[in-house]
């Protein structure tokens, strides 16, 4: 197998030292449950979950019918910490205590438990009339998802924690198949207005949906690195998996679509955007050929996949598999094979594959693994979905606006400031009009307005944010 690892392209908008693994191992507190300690790196020392809220937090992940409770804010904060902090290069220690390791199943299970909740539960509680008038607990649970996807993306480029996953890569594999297929599903309409002005002139539960679209695109985008990540690591990662990349949701093809209709670009307002790093950046003249990191993966997985022997060996490339694989040798011009020089062999590959017939795979007898978490709480509460709702409705998503405060409080203690500010755009726009962003409203200090008429015109809406981070 390629060992592409080493092509200084594929590191180039990676962050050097992103993580360390047994660092800090003497100054954690020991949890039997959970094996993970997350922490943000700060300027003057680390700060990490506490024994008992890592506890409680174990506690909370197990149960899908209890997922958000007030202890889970815990989880999603720290969750949250780690992503504002991964430019600042947050250390994570995975230990081993003479067992194997169940921190990235736990995760799994998790992410998956977040997953059937977004689809069973979720519209049920918004088709409820008593939803709190804040809907921060249920935007909580939705960025839930994506946080977690955003953990997994970081810790599975490492070959030791894809090693630990085992067959819960089963799940995330289908998890990231099904964030892929509706990430193909989203128009050039879908972005055309600024999310500032359709939040405008959208109700609680409206602003709800838009932003469970923008979170899912994000997941998709983040599911195709996953998927890549795991093809880095063939020889270590189990026959079921592999099957599952290559027999059953056939990723070399699905691959092979995204590069021909890429959702990272779109039209935007009239001009053609390419989403990278989380943003959508008009593309220059000079850089409609450039490589994004997102291209880079999928190609690196592609040879990965096809010039694999194990995988020729298991994946059939004949007929119309072999016409929509042949394809990609119009995407291999010399501006691509340039900024990836490895791409040589895929191209002499693909020649030799219009040339010659592949050999059909021989199909012996397939006793084929399931999903087993998918399967597992689809049947554990299969009927059971309206109940969840009606009971997390009464318990969680009801807040007052003490218990609000209380929540907001807990979630604000997880972040360091300067990471934030770290994080924003260079240049702050108004919350009213969308322009330069040039003086900040004196109360809050949150909200940037290009002068005193537009903050006089929002204030109506600005009000109730206003006095709760000011209380």
């Amino acid at each position: 197998m390629l060992d592409l690892r080493n092509q200084q392209w594929f590191f180039a908008d990676m962050p050097q030292k992103q993580f360390a693994f047994g660092e800090h191992a003497n100054d954690q507190h020991p949890v039997d449950n959970l094996d993970v300690n997350l922490c943000t790196l700060r300027e003057e020392e680390g700060r990490c979950l506490n024994t008992t809220q890592k506890e409680k937090l174990v506690a909370v992940l197990k149960n899908l019918e209890n997922p958000t409770t007030p202890v889970g804010v815990y989880h999603t904060s720290a969750l949250k910490a780690f992503e504002q902090g991964r430019s600042n290069a947050p250390i994570l220690s995975l230990r081993k205590r003479g067992r194997p390791r169940k921190t990235v199943p736990l995760l799994i299970h998790e992410l998956i438990s977040t997953e059937i909740w977004r689809l069973k539960v979720f519209p049920l509680v918004l088709k409820m009339e008593n939803l709190s008038k804040s809907t921060i607990p249920l935007y909580l649970v939705l960025y839930h998802e994506a946080a977690l996807v955003s953990f997994l993306e970081a810790v599975l480029f490492h070959e030791e924690v894809v090693e630990s996953s085992g067959d819960s890569l089963i799940d995330l594999v289908d998890f990231c198949y099904r964030n892929i297929i509706t990430l193909t599903s989203f128009q050039d309409e879908d972005f055309n207005k600024k999310s500032k002005e359709i939040s405008d002139d959208l109700d609680d539960k409206e602003r709800l949906q838009q932003q469970k679209r923008e979170i899912a695109f994000e997941s998709g985008m983040k599911c195709i690195s996953l998927l890549s990540y795991m093809t880095q690591h063939l020889k270590i990662i189990p026959l079921s998996v592999l099957h599952r990349l290559l027999v059953v949701h056939d990723v070399p093809l699905l691959f092979t679509n995204l590069l021909y209709e890429p959702p990272w670009i779109k039209e935007i307002d009239g001009n053609k955007k390419k989403y990278v790093d989380g943003k959508w950046n008009k593309i220059a003249s000079n850089d409609e050929m450039k490589v994004s990191k997102t291209e880079g993966q999928i190609w690196i997985a592609l040879i990965q996949l096809l010039l694999n022997p194990d995988c020729q060996k298991k994946y059939d490339m004949s007929g119309y598999k072999k016409e929509q694989l042949l394809k990609l040798r119009s995407k291999l011009n010399d501006v691509i094979i340039q900024q990836i020089p490895v791409l040589r062999e895929l191209l002499r590959f693909l020649e030799h594959l219009s040339l010659f017939d592949a050999p059909i795979p021989k199909r012996g007898v397939i006793i084929e693994q399931i999903p087993e978490l998918w399967e597992c709480l689809h049947k554990q509460y299969k009927g059971k979905w309206k109940e969840i709702a009606i009971t997390q409705m009464k318990t969680y998503f009801s807040l007052g606006k003490d218990d609000l405060q209380t929540l907001c409080k807990k979630l604000t203690s997880s972040f360091d400031l300067k990471n934030i500010e770290a994080m924003l755009p260079d240049t702050p726009l108004c919350a009213q009009c969308g322009g330069k962003g040039l003086k900040r409203c004196s109360r809050c200090r949150n909200e940037w307005y290009c002068g005193r008429p537009c903050q006089v015109s929002h204030w109506t809406k600005h009000q109730s944010a206003c006095n709760l981070m000011v209380n």
